[in-house]
């Protein structure tokens, strides 16, 4: 996905075979903004998030907040700028 636009270049058809449990990752939390769409779009085609992974955190963006319902790790968590 960009950050320019909502479309993203994957095929429905493709994606509506979903249906799986999905872990989801990515290397840096800061506001949540990117990760909460991925999983907004995981979800509403029939994904079972189990989980979210980050390698980096920004702590003091408060970026987890936004996935209270899920279970969020991160390896490295940074607490002030």
């Amino acid at each position: 996905m960009t950050w320019s636009t909502a479309r993203t270049p994957w095929k429905s058809i493709a994606m509506r075979s979903l249906r799986q449990r999905c872990l989801m990752v990515d290397d840096l939390l800061a506001t949540g903004g990117t990760m909460n769409a991925c999983c907004q779009l995981v979800a509403g085609l029939g994904g079972d998030i189990v989980g979210i992974s980050f390698l980096i955190e920004l702590s003091f963006l408060k970026g987890r907040e936004r996935f209270g319902k899920y279970d969020v790790h991160s390896v490295l968590q940074y607490d002030r700028e």
